[in-house]
């Protein structure tokens, strides 16, 4: 009983609360990758709204024929 108590109380913990602090820093990120990462952010509701109305229009077609 206690060790599935653990063993579910450490699954929830994240892995970085068991690490030392210095095997969790990371270096910064490049100007360049979080440019592209914001981008990428930004246009992915823009490709998933686009995405969703191929598909409907693509339906609707399907339906007429």
């Amino acid at each position: 009983m206690m060790a599935s108590l653990f063993a579910m109380l450490l699954g929830v913990l994240p892995t970085d609360v068991l690490a030392c602090p210095s095997c969790t820093l990371r270096a910064p990120e490049s100007t360049m990758r979080s440019a592209l990462l914001l981008g990428a952010l930004v246009l992915a509701p823009f490709l998933l709204v686009g995405v969703g109305v191929w598909a409907a229009r693509r339906a609707m077609r399907e339906e007429r024929l």
